[in-house]
């Protein structure tokens, strides 16, 4: 969300109310608003964040490949 401009953990309505975006990111199904929120606060404890960042940038790179290799570019 953060990547796309959101910017509170209320944003996750806006992609819940879009399914062509789900489609587009084959999430079928999300999270509530309140459990994300839980997730991020376990999440930040420790060394949580560096995961996470690392995770993220995984993620990114291969919607960004995949992006790439629907237009037919390398």
């Amino acid at each position: 969300m953060l990547t796309g401009g959101g910017r509170s953990l209320e944003d996750l309505w806006v992609i819940h109310a879009d399914p062509v975006l789900r489609r587009l990111l084959s999430w079928e199904r999300l999270p509530s608003t309140d459990t994300v929120g839980d997730w991020l606060r376990r999440t930040g404890e420790g060394e949580g964040l560096a995961g996470l960042d690392r995770v993220h940038r995984r993620v990114v790179a291969a919607h960004l490949r995949k992006g790439c290799t629907r237009q037919g570019e390398p």
